[in-house]
């Protein structure tokens, strides 16, 4: 396992992009994670904000290729999940807001879609008792609102889904139990030849 002194970047611009892509790998990391959407926690930033263009997202998909490696993207709308695709980011995490447009799209291309709805749960639930700001619970409440449907949005249109979470810490192990839960249901769902890889 190789511990990187940094977790992120915050870089502007293609070329800005692909140095930090390249930095992130030479520190040893095994997929580059790019934020293309806002996200529940941050403060200044909505869920629905696009925060990468085509361009920037296909340098760091460039990059990451060049190593074998790929690019896995923090995405909540078509719009984001759209310029995604068009760069080749092979996995979206979250996608509450996915229309039926891109699922499709990504169903034909093998993307993967990583739903989290459990930690959304977990921080639904919980968020208040474990001292969350009052607009994380309303972020996490929205994303959570949009969650199901966008899930059943994606297997409609037989997108691939993955299993993860965005949880660290103390309430990770509530949430990997809660998504073992989600694993089962959907495994049941779709038959017993579902397969489950990380």
């Amino acid at each position: 396992m190789v511990l990187l002194w940094s977790i992120g970047i915050v870089v502007d611009g293609p070329d800005h992009v692909r140095w930090g892509a390249r930095e992130m790998l030479r520190r040893g990391a095994d997929q580059i994670k790019v934020m293309a959407n806002g996200g529940c926690v941050s403060p200044t930033d909505e869920l629905t904000s696009v925060q990468f263009t085509v361009a920037e997202l296909r340098a760091a998909v460039e990059e990451a290729a060049a190593q074998g490696k790929y690019v896995m993207a923090h995405t909540y709308t078509a719009a984001s999940m759209t310029n995604c695709l068009d760069a080749g980011v092979r996995t979206l995490e979250h996608g509450n807001f996915i229309s039926s447009e891109v699922a499709e799209r990504m169903a034909r291309s093998g993307t993967f879609l990583v739903p989290t709805i459990a930690t959304y749960e977990l921080l639904a639930a919980d968020g208040r008792s474990l001292g969350y700001p009052e607009y994380v619970i309303q972020k996490i409440e929205q994303a959570l609102k949009g969650a199901y449907e966008a899930l059943s949005i994606a297997r409609q249109a037989g997108v691939r889904i993955g299993s993860g979470s965005d949880v660290l810490g103390p309430t990770a192990v509530v949430v990997h139990r809660s998504v073992r839960r989600w694993q089962r249901r959907l495994s049941g769902r779709r038959g017993p030849s579902a397969k489950w890889r990380s």
